[in-house]
């Protein structure tokens, strides 16, 4: 029998013969056909689940055999790549025996879970390193996250990571899958901002301003000042304070403040200030007559000068008359001078500044000479006490013989005078008549010759020396030579 073109084969040998109208081949082609049916695949689980986040293709369906195809459907269709990316769905697998596949295919359910991205209300978060932040101390809305040091990849970084500056990746996970985009984080870190004074110094002029600055930007500042003055700056608003130092020795200066984005609360710092005098005050004293004559008026000159940084004040100045002057008058460029007290008070001597007092004074016949003058105080303490004395004096022409002399008894000029001949002790005076002859002579002579004779002589009768006009020598006694000359005798 002839079998039908639509018949299905079946193991066995069949026969074939050409054919014409009414012919056919005399000998039929014998042919054994074989039916190949490869089984259907199986596997472990029918109903896989993925992670969208490790991009699952074809090729990552669990099927126990090998030479597997997969479809989309359960019957025909085209075979999907090894690579074709995994949707959730049904796909159908089939074992490839040569050109034989399973004739039922084996279907497998899959599941792609795809979590979404994590959150967080800052994307850029601040840290201060002295708080030592790790990674659990990343802002994140949501838990059961993992965080990384890369955007895609990697190995997820463990909780007690120490954060470094730059970018961190979070995933959301459930334990098996994690989310396809991750959440990037920018880590900064905020400046310590510890408190610190600069500029200025550790030292400073007694009465000279120094300014401090500590760090700009912050708020509520407050400045406190002990031994000093603050004269610009140092309000809750300034990061900077200008002092005056006013007080000799260890000063000191601090400041806090609030600190709004820093990081520390150690926002205060202190200073130690060693305050000294960087000026020195100084006394000069000149006279403008070094030899006068007695009742002459003479005028000293004090100047006192600071000549260095610190300012003074309250400088007293002790200025004492000798008794060998009268005082006439005084004149101060600065202060005021007492001759009563023998004081000059100096009120304020700025730096670089001098301060002239001239005083004028008559000349004695006798007395002390030497005019001391000495810086007593002032404030502050002058920083070199060595030059604070300064002397002048004079020495009066004061050994002065008078040429005539008159001893009538009237009570006027009745004596030989010889001005300050009191201060030459061992000195020897002697008279000679107008011949050469010696008529007086005396030792220590004081004054007290009244034209009478005391060496006998044939012209000197009762004593009494004629009118006349005499040569005296004087011999000072102290090796400083002999004075002579002449001197008329009046009756």
């Amino acid at each position: 029998n002839v079998i039908p073109s639509t018949a299905a084969l079946v193991p066995g040998v069949y026969f074939a013969t050409l054919q014409n109208a009414a012919c056919e081949s005399e000998t039929r082609l014998a042919i054994t056909v074989t039916i190949s049916t490869p089984s259907t695949p199986t596997t472990l689980d029918t109903t896989q689940d993925f992670c969208q986040s490790t991009n699952p293709t074809v090729a990552n369906l669990q099927v126990n055999e090998a030479n597997v195809v997969f479809y989309t459907s359960a019957t025909g269709g085209t075979a999907l790549a090894p690579t074709t990316a995994l949707t959730n769905g049904v796909y159908y697998a089939s074992i490839v025996d040569g050109t034989c596949e399973s004739t039922t295919r084996l279907a497998i359910t899959v599941t792609i879970t795809n979590l979404a991205t994590p959150t967080t209300t800052d994307t850029t978060q601040d840290f201060c390193q002295a708080e030592s932040p790790t990674v659990a101390d990343l802002q994140l809305n949501e838990t059961n996250t993992v965080i990384y040091n890369v955007a895609t990849g990697g190995t997820s970084l463990p909780l007690t990571t120490a954060l470094t500056a730059g970018t961190y990746y979070v995933a959301l996970s459930d334990g098996n899958c994690e989310s396809t985009v991750r959440l990037a984080i920018t880590v900064t870190f905020l400046a310590d901002d510890l408190a610190e004074i600069t500029g200025g110094g550790t030292e400073s002029c007694f009465s000279q301003p120094a300014t401090y600055t500590t760090l700009a930007g912050m708020t509520d500042y407050i400045w406190d000042v002990t031994g000093g003055t603050i004269t610009a700056g140092g309000q809750l608003t300034d990061n900077t304070v200008t002092v005056n130092w006013d007080t000799i020795g260890t000063g000191n200066i601090s400041v806090s403040f609030t600190n709004a984005t820093g990081c520390s609360d150690a926002n205060f710092a202190t200073r130690a200030i060693n305050v000294t005098v960087c000026s020195d005050i100084t006394i000069t004293k000149v006279v403008d007559n070094f030899t006068p004559n007695i009742d002459d008026n003479v005028t000293f000159t004090i100047t006192v000068t600071n000549g260095g940084q610190s300012n003074f004040t309250d400088i007293v100045v002790d200025e004492a008359l000798p008794s060998g002057y009268q005082y006439v008058s005084s004149n101060a460029s600065v202060g005021n001078y007492s001759p009563i007290l023998g004081t000059w008070n100096i009120p304020t001597l700025a730096s670089g500044q001098s301060a002239i007092l001239n005083i004028t004074m008559k000349v004695l016949i006798s007395g002390d000479y030497m005019n001391i003058a000495t810086i007593g105080t002032s404030n502050p303490p002058d920083s070199d006490i060595l030059n604070n004395v300064a002397s002048a004096w004079v020495e009066p022409t004061c050994l002065i013989v008078y040429n005539e002399f008159s001893p009538n008894d009237d009570g006027d000029n009745d004596f030989f005078r010889i001005d300050c001949i009191e201060n030459y002790p061992n000195n020897t005076l002697q008279i000679h008549n107008r011949y050469g002859v010696e008529v007086y002579r005396a030792r220590a002579y004081q004054n007290n010759w009244d034209g009478t004779a005391n060496v006998n002589s044939p012209i000197n009768q009762d004593n009494k020396l004629p009118i006349g006009t005499y040569y005296y020598i004087l011999d000072m006694g102290d090796g400083s030579g002999t004075k002579t000359g002449w001197v008329y005798l009046i009756r």
